[in-house]
């Protein structure tokens, strides 16, 4: 795909005025301890300075419809010898579960093998995270990895799962969804 758009959403590069709506995300329950920094702030301009680090892109899901920012994704901690990265998303209070940010983060994710080398896309997911999730993982992805009870959060041990999506498994098969109709991959959500 060429565009990284959809009728329904486009994506955009991470600006200045966009810090403040990710600093308030990122503090908000059931969101923020999702996230990068698991429910604990730093400051707004640690969290600033921050943002950027080990990121390869930054992208901010806009709703066409109103033209509001309702997600960021992240592609990180690139290997570039490897063919290796990344990908994150984090939706707006207001949208989760209405299935913009899982359709942005697939257009994303077909901008990235479009734009760089990478074999695999990696997406590292607690498991408390797997219900909301596991309808469209298990569409796109394969577990690679499992880190047993690596994560210790309001008050419990949560593993880490490492999926994959591969290059030529998303160009066979996922790909001609988003070209069809990107529409076809909401219903995935």
């Amino acid at each position: 795909m060429t565009a990284i758009r959809d009728r329904y959403m486009y994506l955009r590069p991470i600006v200045p005025d966009d810090f403040a709506n990710l600093y308030e995300w990122s503090a908000t329950s059931g969101i923020g301890d999702r996230w990068r920094f698991h429910g604990e702030m730093p400051s707004y301009d640690r969290f600033v300075e921050t943002l950027f680090f080990g990121v390869l892109e930054h992208k901010v899901v806009v709703t066409r419809a109103d033209n509001k920012a309702v997600g960021v994704l992240t592609a990180y901690n690139a290997d570039h010898r490897s063919g290796t990265c990344y990908l994150s998303a984090v939706s707006s209070p207001a949208f989760l579960s209405k299935g913009l940010v899982p359709l942005g983060a697939a257009v994303f994710a077909d901008s990235i093998f479009d734009s760089w080398p990478m074999r695999h896309i990696y997406l590292e997911i607690f498991s408390y995270n797997l219900p909301v999730l596991n309808s469209v993982l298990v569409r796109i992805a394969k577990e690679e990895a499992c880190l047993k009870d690596d994560l210790f959060w309001d008050d419990a041990y949560y593993d880490r799962l490492i999926f994959s999506i591969e290059r030529e498994r998303w160009c066979e098969e996922v790909r001609p969804l988003l070209i069809a109709d990107a529409a076809t991959l909401r219903t995935l959500t």
